[in-house]
């Protein structure tokens, strides 16, 4: 979990701060270039850290990448 959760990144921003930073860095531990998700929120909060920290990672819900292959 990302620690998104609707209003529980605005409830309380530290523990979804931190839980935020943990994914970060265990995505970019595995060198993946791509991560693919199921939940809207989770889509927004990672895609938010990632482009805060300035990571070569493109973060995508699974229909985008569903459509994406839809087209070739």
């Amino acid at each position: 979990c990302c620690g998104f959760g609707g209003t529980y990144s605005m409830k309380f921003p530290e523990i979804s701060g931190t839980l935020l930073a943990k994914k970060l860095k265990h995505i970019e531990e595995t060198g993946a270039s791509r991560v693919v998700m199921d939940c809207p929120g989770c889509v927004m909060q990672l895609r938010g850290g990632v482009e805060k920290q300035g990571m070569k990672v493109k973060v995508s819900h699974i229909a985008e990448l569903v459509a994406e292959n839809l087209k070739n």
